[in-house]
């Protein structure tokens, strides 16, 4: 009932131009992703931020998405998991003046960030 309830109520809204067809389109995608996360903390964090990053953008344009997404990753820098920091990949290639990290396959050993038992990578 929900699915023909939108259809319907989403056809109104183009025909009476209230909305584009476009939008009704993102939020039919956002929606439908909303159903493929695993936990539902996890969801609940994914709300958030985008309702925060929607308001931010609404606010400011793209200066404030900009600034709502820098937001998200000193906030996700800041996180410690089981004592390894959350963005501890990536701080290797920020050192070494790079986005992302080099190849697995090129390091010969995993990184101390990580606290590995066995120093040596098998790949």
């Amino acid at each position: 009932m929900s699915i023909i309830g939108a259809l319907i109520v989403g056809q109104c809204a183009v025909e009476a131009k209230v909305l584009s067809p476009i939008v009704i389109i993102v939020v039919a995608a956002a929606g439908i992703c909303g159903f493929t996360l695993p936990d539902q903390d996890l969801a609940d964090a994914v709300r958030l931020w985008r309702a925060v990053l929607a308001l931010a953008a609404s606010a400011s344009g793209l200066f404030g998405l900009t600034v709502g997404a820098l937001g998200l990753t000193i906030h996700l820098a800041g996180l410690e998991c089981l004592g390894v920091w959350y963005l501890a990949p990536f701080a290797r290639g920020l050192a070494a003046g790079r986005i992302l990290p080099g190849r697995l396959r090129d390091r010969k050993y995993r990184t101390a960030d990580l606290h590995p038992l066995d120093r040596r990578n098998q790949i």
